[in-house]
């Protein structure tokens, strides 16, 4: 993690001392998908890696030659379903249990970047936390409203990274230009206690949890489109 922190303060400070020009800040918005790519124990622990996707605005920072803000990100990493009476006195109509494993990051974020035509890499330094969560939710039916629900497992842990990205710029909408986002970040965090797909176990009118605690580090790719104005 030391060497993590010093490659990532070099890159930054030879980005300042060799691009002085840095790109006219605005106020960003972004949003796209994201597929993580879990590291180390916790790829061990997870049987499928997580999808979803993000939004994040930033802002100019004064004179500074940075943009701050924040990021949200909400992936799954699997789910499960099952058809259950709708009570032991109406047997014939029946209900889905639906279950999800999910993971939220949300992180304050630093970001540099260099005006390069219609080409704009960058760098991001994130700090922030990692949330995970199993929730089951009754529904009548796939893609309706949830009657009921509840969160059976969560946990949460602090988190920071960092990463490289670019944008680039593809239409404009109202004379605003509209463009592609790309990055990915490595985020390293602490021990989590959570559930894995399958691990929640109903047996008998009971419930038993096989969880599974480790480091949840990982590496998040987005894509996505931003504007700004």
């Amino acid at each position: 993690m030391k060497l993590f922190k010093i490659i990532t303060a070099s890159v930054l400070l030879s980005l300042i001392l060799v691009y002085p020009e840095v790109e006219a800040q605005k106020v960003e918005f972004g949003a796209g998908l994201s597929y993580g790519i879990p590291m180390g124990d916790f790829s061990d622990a997870l049987e499928s890696d997580p999808v979803g996707g993000n939004f994040y605005v930033t802002f100019p920072a004064g004179k500074l030659p940075f943009d701050i803000g924040v990021e949200l990100g909400i992936m799954t990493y699997g789910d499960d379903s099952r058809k259950e009476n709708f009570n032991s006195q109406i047997p014939d109509v029946q209900v889905e249990v639906f279950r999800s494993y999910n993971i939220m990051t949300g992180n304050l974020l630093v970001r540099y970047q260099i005006d390069a035509g219609r080409i704009t890499p960058y760098i991001d330094g994130l700090a922030g936390f990692n949330y995970m969560f199993t929730k089951t939710s009754v529904r009548q039916s796939d893609n309706t409203a949830a009657l009921a629900s509840s969160v059976n497992r969560d946990d949460a842990a602090l988190n920071y990274g960092g990463g490289l990205g670019v944008k680039f710029d593809v239409f404009k909408i109202a004379n605003k230009q509209v463009r592609m986002n790309i990055n990915g970040r490595y985020l390293f965090s602490d021990e989590i206690t959570y559930l894995n797909d399958g691990e929640l176990i109903v047996q008998n009118g009971t419930v038993a949890e096989n969880t599974t605690t480790s480091d949840t580090d990982l590496i998040v790719v987005n894509v996505g489109l931003s504007v700004s104005f």
